[in-house]
């Protein structure tokens, strides 16, 4: 049996030198760098970090619960060019299979020499690929396809057998009862981004989802290379029992390295933010440890992703974390920032997205009111003020960055004219009128709107809002209060007794437009009123202070001329619980509020 897979290891060996040229070698002693959109190749000799593909392999060689599988590995096997497929190569194959098994069903089939060279010469030989593999078990199928990974390297994705290994994956993922093999399944699925891999890395998640004691038996390294795959292929796990797995084990990572978010842990952050889970016992994890003094050595982006997180969840943070975030961005600025079409690692130097979206976390997690705001705000916006005179901003891939940047700044009431009339051109508009996405022409809508309001000296306002609004859907209204049963409430019961309570033009709506976040409007004694109810949905977590839309909200409506009421409904409720009897309807709490508040405003 070992023989005949001798046999048939050296038959592949002419293929496999043919298809890899240059990439067979004995050992990767070099990183090439190579950028998706790069028009050369840079190779970089510089002291590093190993890259997440590097530590797998390395995990994969050391975990015993790996040692016999015949794991892919970053160290090639060397094929001397001298080398015949006559049995003078036995000897240099024998050393490629120390220790290695396969079983009768396997060899007998790979003997035929119909099949030898097939697994990689193209396609002419289809059918015989088809039929090795038909006849393989999932784990047959792991370790010839680890096998020709060490011989061929990153190029085994570009192979036939790649392609077969993909149509043929489903049906051992869902016989699957080893957690290793999945693992490493998950890994090879991840080299390339395919529908036909992303339908193998979902199916992998069926599986799991299916029996989730094997995703119990996963390691925190295991984990993230699960995490990895999924959030690289834009899987979202929505399975409660798997997300509580992942969490406790980010948790126990978090905890044991305060202020340290290595790879394998941002990967399992990514993958519960993009599902939109999370609690407070880790969201508490999350702030102790950026707020420890080792989260000042944090680069850029680990911190971005570690903050979007809170900043998702609303999460009140306290003057430690704010600290840190002010002295990281003034560290950041010490940095380089990444020139177009070149890869750049964030630990070596700044990306242009990871500072927009840093600016965007701030502006959720900082209210308006701490002075770290402006320090922070000038920082980046001299950063990104050089950014785009360099040329590190391209127009048609980071226009909604800028977007996203300026309307954060605008949260904290920020307005840099200069580089708002430097960058916000035609040009501009048209990019993101051509882009045709709606989440984004909203955004830059309600910075232009929040300009005219507060900042109608710039020209570009009146010039360019009208074309912007015009292309963006009406708000309906009807849809935010489902998610929010409090408004609702009130909104029946005012419009019920509109005529008792003596108000007019009573409405359900928003106030400033493209802001699409409701509350009630009336006319009382000759002035506007607007209502706002402090519900969990537009105020930060677990308190009444209202989140950084909200808050733009109330302040444009101020200037609009608005009297505003914020409506605390946490402290409605506790009242009408307290109270034994309600004596009429509209003699409900939160009516009593409005009431007792319009008399303070029209005193």
């Amino acid at each position: 049996m070992l023989a005949a897979f001798i046999k048939m290891l050296s038959s592949w060996k002419q293929p496999c030198l043919s298809f890899s040229q240059q990439y067979v070698l004995a050992q990767r002693v070099s990183i090439t760098v190579h950028h998706k959109f790069s028009t050369r190749n840079i190779a970089e000799k510089v002291d590093r970090s190993p890259t997440f593909k590097e530590r797998s392999f390395d995990f994969f060689q050391k975990s015993e619960k790996y040692k016999d599988m015949w794991v892919p590995s970053n160290k090639m096997f060397h094929i001397p060019s001298y080398c015949e497929t006559d049995g003078q190569s036995k000897r240099t194959m024998t050393d490629l299979i120390i220790d290695f098994s396969v079983s009768e069903t396997v060899s007998n089939a790979l003997k035929k020499p119909a099949c030898y060279s097939s697994l990689i010469s193209g396609p002419s030989q289809e059918k015989n690929v088809s039929l090795v593999l038909d006849h393989c078990t999932g784990n047959e199928a792991l370790i010839m396809a680890n096998t020709l990974f060490r011989i061929v390297g990153e190029n085994f994705k570009k192979g036939f057998f790649y392609r077969y290994l993909l149509c043929k994956a489903n049906h051992w993922i869902k016989n699957c009862s080893s957690h290793q093999e999945l693992v490493i399944w998950s890994f090879l699925f991840s080299l390339e981004k395919s529908q036909q891999s992303n339908a193998c890395l979902r199916c992998i998640y069926e599986r799991f989802k299916t029996d989730v004691s094997l995703f119990q038996c996963l390691n925190a390294f295991e984990m993230s290379i699960l995490c990895n795959a999924w959030f690289t292929s834009n899987i979202i796990v929505s399975a409660k029992p798997m997300l509580r797995i992942v969490e406790n084990l980010l948790r126990a990572e978090i905890c044991l390295s305060p202020g340290v978010f290595s790879q394998e842990t941002l990967s399992m952050l990514k993958v519960l933010r993009k599902a939109g889970f999370g609690t407070d016992h880790l969201f508490e994890s999350l702030m102790s440890s950026l707020s420890s003094p080792n989260a000042r050595n944090l680069n850029l982006a680990q911190a971005t992703h570690a903050l979007a997180l809170l900043a998702d969840h609303r999460c009140l943070v306290d003057e430690n974390l704010i600290q840190n975030i002010t002295h990281l961005i003034e560290t950041t600025a010490k940095k380089p920032l990444q020139m177009p079409y070149v890869f750049m690692h964030p630990s070596r130097g700044t990306r242009v997205k990871d500072l927009t979206r840093f600016l965007w976390t701030a502006s959720c997690l900082i209210p308006t009111n701490v002075i770290s705001q402006d320090r922070i705000a000038s920082e980046i916006i001299d950063q990104v003020d050089a950014g785009w005179n360099t040329g590190s901003f391209q127009l048609d891939h980071d226009c909604h960055l800028l977007s996203d940047f300026f309307l954060s700044l605008a949260c904290w009431k920020i307005y840099p004219q200069s580089l708002i009339d430097k960058i916000i051109d035609r040009s501009f508009i048209d990019v993101v009128l051509r882009q045709r996405q709606t989440i984004r022409q909203s955004r830059l809508a309600l910075f232009l709107v929040a300009a005219q309001i507060e900042a109608s000296h710039l020209p570009l306002v009146n010039k360019f809002l009208p074309e912007i609004a015009s292309n963006l859907p009406p708000y309906k209204v009807e849809k935010e209060l489902l998610k929010r049963p409090q408004l609702a409430r009130l909104a029946g019961l005012i419009d019920r007794y509109r005529e008792e309570l003596g108000w007019e033009n009573i409405h359900c709506c928003t106030t400033v437009p493209h802001l699409n976040l409701a509350g009630l409007t009336f006319d009382h004694e000759g002035g506007k009123v607007a209502v706002e109810v402090l519900d969990s949905h537009v105020c930060m977590r677990h308190s009444n202070i209202p989140e950084r839309l909200l808050n733009l909200k109330i302040r444009l409506s101020r200037e609009l001329g608005y009297k505003v009421i914020e409506l605390d409904v946490q402290q409605t409720n506790r009242k009408e619980q307290e109270a034994e009897v309600e004596v009429h309807i509209y003699s409900d709490q939160q009516v009593a509020m409005i009431r007792k508040c319009l008399e303070k405003l029209y005193m």
